[in-house]
Protein backbone atom coordinates (compact mmCIF):
# COMPACT_ATOMS: atom_id res chain seq x y z
CA UNK A 1 0.00 0.00 0.00
CA UNK A 2 2.89 2.34 0.70
CA UNK A 3 3.88 2.00 -2.96
CA UNK A 4 1.06 4.32 -4.03
CA UNK A 5 1.70 7.06 -1.48
CA UNK A 6 4.21 9.85 -1.88
CA UNK A 7 6.22 11.16 1.06
CA UNK A 8 3.20 13.08 2.43
CA UNK A 9 0.87 10.06 2.70
CA UNK A 10 -0.88 11.39 -0.39
CA UNK A 11 -2.03 8.83 -2.94
CA UNK A 12 -0.88 9.67 -6.44
CA UNK A 13 -3.23 9.05 -9.38
CA UNK A 14 -0.55 7.44 -11.59
CA UNK A 15 0.52 5.09 -8.83
CA UNK A 16 -3.07 4.11 -8.10
CA UNK A 17 -3.63 3.33 -11.79
CA UNK A 18 -0.49 1.17 -11.77
CA UNK A 19 -1.97 -1.29 -9.24
CA UNK A 20 -2.62 -3.98 -11.85
CA UNK A 21 -3.41 -6.80 -9.42
CA UNK A 22 -5.78 -4.60 -7.38
CA UNK A 23 -7.53 -3.77 -10.64
CA UNK A 24 -7.95 -7.48 -11.40
CA UNK A 25 -9.33 -8.08 -7.88
CA UNK A 26 -11.93 -5.33 -8.35
CA UNK A 27 -12.95 -6.67 -11.77
CA UNK A 28 -13.22 -10.25 -10.50
CA UNK A 29 -15.33 -9.00 -7.59
CA UNK A 30 -17.65 -7.27 -10.08
CA UNK A 31 -17.83 -10.47 -12.13
CA UNK A 32 -18.66 -12.69 -9.20
CA UNK A 33 -20.81 -10.16 -7.33
CA UNK A 34 -22.34 -7.68 -9.80
CA UNK A 35 -24.44 -4.90 -8.29
CA UNK A 36 -27.59 -6.16 -10.03
CA UNK A 37 -28.78 -9.60 -11.11
CA UNK A 38 -29.68 -8.26 -14.54
CA UNK A 39 -30.95 -5.39 -16.60
CA UNK A 40 -33.71 -4.80 -19.15
CA UNK A 41 -33.21 -3.35 -22.61
CA UNK A 42 -35.81 -2.58 -25.27
CA UNK A 43 -35.13 -3.76 -28.81
CA UNK A 44 -34.87 -0.68 -31.07
CA UNK A 45 -35.25 -2.57 -34.36
CA UNK A 46 -36.17 -6.09 -35.45
CA UNK A 47 -33.24 -8.42 -34.76
CA UNK A 48 -32.78 -11.93 -36.15
CA UNK A 49 -30.80 -14.10 -33.75
CA UNK A 50 -27.87 -15.56 -35.73
CA UNK A 51 -28.13 -19.30 -36.40
CA UNK A 52 -31.85 -19.47 -35.66
CA UNK A 53 -35.26 -18.47 -36.99
CA UNK A 54 -35.94 -16.34 -33.90
CA UNK A 55 -36.67 -12.67 -34.50
CA UNK A 56 -36.84 -10.24 -31.59
CA UNK A 57 -39.24 -7.56 -32.72
CA UNK A 58 -38.76 -3.84 -32.23
CA UNK A 59 -40.25 -2.70 -28.91
CA UNK A 60 -39.80 -6.04 -27.12
CA UNK A 61 -38.13 -5.83 -23.71
CA UNK A 62 -35.22 -8.23 -23.22
CA UNK A 63 -33.86 -9.21 -19.80
CA UNK A 64 -30.06 -9.55 -19.70
CA UNK A 65 -29.10 -11.86 -16.80
CA UNK A 66 -25.76 -10.33 -15.75
CA UNK A 67 -25.34 -12.58 -12.70
CA UNK A 68 -25.94 -15.73 -14.75
CA UNK A 69 -23.71 -14.67 -17.64
CA UNK A 70 -20.87 -13.91 -15.21
CA UNK A 71 -21.18 -17.41 -13.74
CA UNK A 72 -21.62 -19.33 -16.97
CA UNK A 73 -18.94 -22.05 -17.37
CA UNK A 74 -19.14 -21.53 -21.15
CA UNK A 75 -17.45 -18.15 -20.57
CA UNK A 76 -15.53 -18.63 -17.31
CA UNK A 77 -13.61 -21.72 -16.23
CA UNK A 78 -14.57 -22.61 -12.65
CA UNK A 79 -16.95 -19.62 -12.42
CA UNK A 80 -17.57 -20.09 -8.67
CA UNK A 81 -13.84 -19.71 -7.91
CA UNK A 82 -12.58 -16.19 -7.15
CA UNK A 83 -9.67 -15.81 -9.59
CA UNK A 84 -8.41 -12.27 -10.29
CA UNK A 85 -6.05 -13.62 -12.96
CA UNK A 86 -9.08 -14.02 -15.22
CA UNK A 87 -8.56 -10.32 -15.83
CA UNK A 88 -4.92 -10.50 -16.87
CA UNK A 89 -4.51 -8.42 -20.03
CA UNK A 90 -4.29 -11.43 -22.38
CA UNK A 91 -7.36 -13.10 -20.84
CA UNK A 92 -9.38 -9.91 -21.27
CA UNK A 93 -8.46 -9.67 -24.97
CA UNK A 94 -9.64 -13.25 -25.54
CA UNK A 95 -12.98 -12.82 -23.73
CA UNK A 96 -16.12 -12.94 -25.82
CA UNK A 97 -17.89 -9.57 -26.11
CA UNK A 98 -20.89 -9.28 -23.79
CA UNK A 99 -19.70 -11.79 -21.20
CA UNK A 100 -18.43 -9.25 -18.65
CA UNK A 101 -21.05 -6.54 -18.22
CA UNK A 102 -21.13 -5.06 -14.70
CA UNK A 103 -21.17 -1.61 -16.31
CA UNK A 104 -23.32 -2.54 -19.29
CA UNK A 105 -22.20 -2.87 -22.89
CA UNK A 106 -22.37 -0.91 -26.13
CA UNK A 107 -23.92 2.58 -26.36
CA UNK A 108 -25.28 2.37 -22.80
CA UNK A 109 -21.92 1.47 -21.27
CA UNK A 110 -21.37 3.38 -18.02
CA UNK A 111 -19.10 6.35 -18.66
CA UNK A 112 -18.06 6.35 -15.00
CA UNK A 113 -16.71 2.78 -14.96
CA UNK A 114 -13.00 3.66 -14.90
CA UNK A 115 -13.55 6.38 -12.31
CA UNK A 116 -15.52 4.03 -10.05
CA UNK A 117 -12.80 1.35 -10.26
CA UNK A 118 -10.20 3.99 -9.40
CA UNK A 119 -12.29 5.08 -6.38
CA UNK A 120 -12.63 1.49 -5.16
CA UNK A 121 -8.84 1.03 -5.41
CA UNK A 122 -8.33 4.30 -3.52
CA UNK A 123 -10.69 3.15 -0.78
CA UNK A 124 -8.91 -0.21 -0.58
CA UNK A 125 -5.52 1.49 -0.25
CA UNK A 126 -6.77 3.88 2.42
CA UNK A 127 -8.59 1.21 4.46
CA UNK A 128 -6.26 -1.79 4.08
CA UNK A 129 -3.20 0.29 4.96
CA UNK A 130 -4.74 1.00 8.38
CA UNK A 131 -6.93 -2.01 9.24
CA UNK A 132 -7.15 -5.78 8.88
CA UNK A 133 -10.44 -7.59 8.35
CA UNK A 134 -11.60 -11.11 9.08
CA UNK A 135 -15.02 -12.74 8.96
CA UNK A 136 -16.74 -13.34 12.30
CA UNK A 137 -18.38 -16.66 13.14
CA UNK A 138 -21.77 -14.92 12.65
CA UNK A 139 -21.04 -14.61 8.92
CA UNK A 140 -22.48 -17.49 6.91
CA UNK A 141 -19.98 -18.99 4.46
CA UNK A 142 -20.74 -19.31 1.65
CA UNK A 143 -22.89 -16.22 1.73
CA UNK A 144 -26.51 -16.48 0.61
CA UNK A 145 -28.07 -13.74 -1.48
CA UNK A 146 -31.60 -12.38 -1.39
CA UNK A 147 -33.79 -13.15 -4.37
CA UNK A 148 -36.58 -10.64 -3.76
CA UNK A 149 -34.74 -7.72 -5.34
CA UNK A 150 -32.82 -7.00 -8.54
CA UNK A 151 -29.91 -5.83 -6.37
CA UNK A 152 -27.41 -8.36 -5.11
CA UNK A 153 -27.41 -8.29 -1.31
CA UNK A 154 -26.47 -10.78 1.38
CA UNK A 155 -29.41 -12.31 3.28
CA UNK A 156 -27.93 -12.30 6.77
CA UNK A 157 -25.28 -9.63 6.35
CA UNK A 158 -21.52 -9.92 6.52
CA UNK A 159 -20.08 -9.64 10.00
CA UNK A 160 -16.45 -8.56 10.20
CA UNK A 161 -13.82 -8.21 12.87
CA UNK A 162 -11.83 -5.04 12.19
CA UNK A 163 -8.43 -4.51 13.80
CA UNK A 164 -6.25 -1.42 13.59
CA UNK A 165 -2.81 -2.16 12.19
CA UNK A 166 0.15 -1.05 14.27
Amino acid sequence: MKAVEDGNDEVKHERLRSLKYANRVVLETLRKYPIVYGTIRTCTKDYKVPGSDLVIEKGISVYIPIYSIHRDPAYYTDPEVFDPDRFHDLSVQEREVGTFIPFGEGPRFCIGSEFSILLVKLALVQILSKYSFSACSKTKVPVEFTTNSNYLSVKSGIWLKVEKLS
